[in-house]
């Protein structure tokens, strides 16, 4: 299955469909060639979220030899790199209230 297709991105429903019937963890393979596995249904991914034993800190799992090989990001990108879709919690939920709570401006 590849994920970077057009037909997948045209219409990628039927592919989503199919995995959660019948293969609701698989796997695939970056463009990189760095071989990834997909969770497609919700329960699984969710369940996968709340197990702190995993990271979205793509920095925090990766090995000495993997962060070595990261390209040199300008530093006017760093934010970038460390948005609140991007980081594990407490950070996450402080985020989150701070975007949730009401305006002062009213």
């Amino acid at each position: 299955m590849d994920i970077f297709s057009s037909q997948f991105k045209s219409n990628p429903f039927p592919v989503f469909t199919r995995l959660r019937a019948e293969e609701p963890v698989c796997s695939t393979t970056l463009p990189d060639k760095t071989r990834v596995w997909l969770r497609s249904r919700y329960e699984d991914v969710n369940s996968l979220f709340k197990d702190e034993r995993f990271t979205k800190e793509r920095r925090k799992a990766m090995t000495a030899e993997q962060l070595r090989k990261q390209p040199w990001v300008p530093p006017v990108f760093g934010p970038l790199e460390r948005t609140m879709l991007d980081l594990d919690p407490p950070i996450t939920h402080d985020c989150a209230r701070w975007c949730t709570r009401p305006s002062a401006l009213g």
